[in-house]
């Protein structure tokens, strides 16, 4: 993505206690997921980028504020791996391999409760909608849900702006296209 285009943009959020956050919120998704067919770590990495990207575009501000990229099964925290681990030698969490057909499933084992006072009531509802949403979904399906317009417009290992958590799958509308508008003029994005 070109230079002009990425200083405007915010690939990571300053969100107060955010890394306290995200480790609590790999733990409570992992807890409120135990009785779910389908739960590893691809599906893990859609719940978590769900949760701060929904967040973002309806409260105005991430749940963790966490940088996520583009992988090929969809969109993923960068830091999943070294929290995870990290939870895992503090044993907060352990991973469970579960044959799942002809792959393995990583599963996270929370093995403490989670740190709820760090999120808003507003935070685990939304988060709590999420996981409903994609419950009986399988690694493919959550993956392929997450194939959307903002996965689309990456590269892999491009790291995933925000705001593109504002964009539409549907079909644009006048609206949409004023706006788009008021912000080329304002960022000056097609230059002089």
């Amino acid at each position: 993505m070109d230079a002009i285009y990425e200083k405007h943009l915010s690939f990571g959020v300053d969100v107060p206690l955010g890394q306290e956050k995200f480790r609590e919120l790999v733990i409570y998704i992992a807890q409120r997921c135990q009785e779910a067919e389908y739960f590893g770590a691809t599906k893990l990495n859609k719940i978590l980028y769900r949760v701060d990207f929904e967040a973002f575009r309806r409260l105005g501000r991430p749940v963790t504020g966490a940088v996520y990229f583009r992988l090929p099964n969809g969109p993923a925290p960068k830091a999943l791996v070294p929290v995870r681990d990290s939870l895992v030698a503090e044993g907060a969490i352990s991973i469970e391999e579960r044959p799942m057909g002809n792959r393995v499933q990583h599963r996270v084992v929370p093995l403490r409760d989670p740190d709820v006072s760090l999120f808003t009531a507003a935070e685990l509802r939304l988060t709590e909608e999420v996981i409903r949403d994609l419950w009986s979904a399988t690694a493919d399906e959550a993956s392929n849900a997450s194939h959307d317009i903002v996965w689309n417009s990456r590269q892999d290992r491009d790291l995933i702006p925000y705001e593109a958590g504002r964009l539409d799958n549907g079909p644009l509308t006048d609206d949409d296209i004023k706006r788009t508008r008021e912000l080329v003029r304002e960022f000056g994005w097609l230059g002089d």
